[in-house]
Order: structure tokens, then sequence, then C-alpha cells
């Protein structure tokens, strides 16, 4: 602890457990996704870009939040802030 720092209390959130979602043409069976950047290469600036989707919990609702990064600098390249999942929100 750092003197003169006030004492924060940090909380952990837990994270779902990840598991496969069954594949819609075969019931029984996991879906199986590959990495399909596996043999490429990525050497450059805006050669490949990322997206993810994530939510932010608030008091009584969730918060969206959309980000669209490059994959080599890591550099955020647009993100929004909903409170809708509405297919706009990504536009």
């Amino acid at each position: 602890m750092v003197a003169g720092a006030p004492d924060a209390t940090v909380k952990r959130m837990r994270l779902p457990r990840r598991t496969a979602l069954p594949a819609r043409q075969c019931p029984g069976e996991l879906a199986y996704y590959p990495y399909l950047l596996g043999g490429l290469a990525i050497e450059w600036v805006n050669q490949v870009w990322c997206a993810d989707v994530t939510y932010i919990p608030m008091a009584k609702r969730f918060l969206y939040l959309v980000v669209i990064m490059d994959w080599m600098s890591r550099a955020v390249l647009a993100w929004r802030l909903s409170n809708t999942l509405g297919a706009d929100f990504g536009a």
C-alpha cells in the first residue's frame, strides 16, 4: 500500500465459464470454429481488424460496448456505447 493513497477495496467479478455452443446442424455434437489467422503473417497495420462486443453491468441494467481494433497495432479504430443491442448498434 502506498503512503497517502486511499484504501481501495477491489471486488473481483466472476466470469461465466466458456462453453461451446452446440452446432445447429448436428444437435449431439459441439461446434468447432478454427482459428483462421493461424497461417497468416500479420506484418503491417490495417491488414487485420478485430471486433468485440461486451456488456458493462450498471445498477439496474447493462450498457453494451462494441470496439473495432487493428490487430497489429492494437489501436482502437472505432467504438460505440449503447443501452440496447439493436441491429443499428454496430452501424
